[in-house]
């Protein structure tokens, strides 16, 4: 308590920016009053992951559901803080078309309630059970492309007049900043596109603007929306991606 207390307390004083990471459990209207007793001008960011409580038992093993976020977020909206709201794209025994369709609905859900929304990419740590899917070959990290779609598919809901970040139209602010973005283990696509979509992605973040996107294309952008096509219709609940990088025989010998 009293580091917390010196932190809150330092930042009013020099008027810098505060954001503190939390978990739904500890956002009780006790700890909030006497955290803005303190400091006044502070944000929550909250690793939501998914507004699906299936997908948070399952998938993400979180260990709350969406009702406690709502509870947390009407808490925190009694003493005016800024809500930031994590969400992940593809987590682990998801396919890419799921995880496109579910987290633009998932930006919908937070939208409203949310000063910012941060989708972060799944990429592969070592040592944890998505390495150990990623190297049986039944896990991928998402496609950049998919990243590109979904941003472009939730636009008019950050933005319901077409507008930009700043403008009055805004509900959130959306950023996505794909960790290893380009790498094998993080988002990415062929190799050839990568550092320029990777790019955009983060300018977008910054601008809120979709002609940051404009003139992107490769030709593994057919690859991308075939995998997703096939698997809006197929009956496969993993997906059906396989390497995006090499020789393509030596990876089907590596199976």
């Amino acid at each position: 308590m009293e580091f917390q207390e010196t932190v809150l307390a330092d930042c009013q004083r020099l008027g810098k920016e505060l954001i503190v990471e939390s978990r739904c459990e500890q956002m009780t209207e006790e700890k909030l009053a006497w955290a803005t007793k303190i400091n006044q001008n502070f944000a929550v960011a909250i690793g939501l992951e998914a507004y699906d409580d299936e997908v948070l038992r399952f998938h993400v093993n979180k260990g709350f559901t969406t009702k406690s976020w709502e509870r947390a977020v009407a808490n925190m909206q009694k003493f005016n803080i800024r809500i930031k709201t994590y969400l992940m794209f593809k987590p682990p025994f998801m396919s890419e078309a799921d995880a496109l369709n579910h987290s633009v609905k998932w930006i919908e859900a937070v939208a409203q309630k949310s000063d910012e929304i941060s989708v972060n990419p799944m990429n592969i740590q070592r040592g944890t059970i998505i390495d150990r899917l990623h190297r049986n070959n039944e896990y991928r990290p998402p496609w950049l492309w998919s990243l590109v779609e979904m941003i472009k598919r939730a636009h008019p809901i950050i933005h319901p007049d077409g507008g930009h970040n700043g403008d009055a139209d805004q509900i959130s602010r959306l950023i996505v900043h794909p960790t290893a973005g380009g790498r094998v283990r993080g988002a990415h696509n062929c190799g050839e596109c990568d550092s320029h979509i990777v790019a955009a992605i983060e300018r977008y973040a910054v601008s809120g603007d979709l002609r940051e996107f404009d003139g992107l294309d490769c030709q593994c952008q057919l690859n991308w929306a075939t995998e997703i096509a096939l698997e809006e219709t197929l009956p496969t609940p993993l997906g059906i991606s396989k390497s995006r990088r090499g020789n393509v025989l030596d990876n089907l010998r590596s199976l």
